[in-house]
């Protein structure tokens, strides 16, 4: 009998544990290949919002979302969800520059080259010591609300933070992502990044 109540008891209080987090995707995801077995609903479904708890933003040339949203984002992110907010080669920035310009004041620049980014040995955004960097990517001032967890030579390429009670991570290279890009690899930094920004 007590064993069954144990039983009970764990499935009960371990189901959130278990859940599969709800994932919103914006922007230019149409060449990025994700895992088929993630709860992900695509567009600019910005209304329902609060029903996810992580929002992958991809940059794109001009943005889907307005700057009267921004609040919202801003809101979702303070009371505990957590935000990717993805740009590459400019001019793949819309939507990046345009929160991080209200939130922080900076943006993204730059076209860099490289064939590896180095991940920062206190990363815990994954566990490679190497990623690709994307095709040809954006990078970022270094910020004090953020820590660098990819660099490309000198110049964050990857960062995360906490704002609030969320979680941001912004990203200068999603173009790894793209199916035509796709490896062991950067399969690998995607469910991570993902096992991150979930908690």
């Amino acid at each position: 009998m007590n064993k069954w109540l144990l039983f009970l008891f764990l499935i009960f209080f371990c189901k959130p544990c278990n859940a599969q987090k709800e994932i919103l995707v914006v922007g230019n995801y149409d060449e990025i290949c994700f895992d088929t077995n993630l709860n992900i609903e695509f567009g600019a479904h910005l209304d329902k919002l609060f029903e996810f708890d992580i929002v992958l933003i991809f940059s794109g040339i001009s943005s889907v979302i307005q700057s009267d949203q921004i609040p919202k984002i801003i809101e979702f992110v303070s009371n505990g969800g957590s935000l990717y907010l993805g740009c590459d080669n400019w001019p793949f920035q819309a939507e990046s520059n345009l929160i991080l310009e209200q939130l922080f004041s900076f943006h993204s620049w730059g076209n860099f080259n490289a064939m590896t980014a180095e991940v920062n040995e206190s990363s815990e955004l994954t566990s490679l010591k190497e990623i690709p960097p994307g095709n040809s990517v954006a990078v970022f001032p270094m910020n004090p609300y953020f820590e660098v967890d990819v660099w490309i030579t000198d110049k964050p390429l990857i960062m995360s933070g906490i704002f609030d009670k969320g979680i941001l991570v912004i990203d200068g290279g999603y173009s790894r992502f793209y199916c035509a890009n796709l490896n062991t690899i950067s399969s690998h930094i995607l469910a991570d990044l993902i096992k991150y920004l979930g908690g």
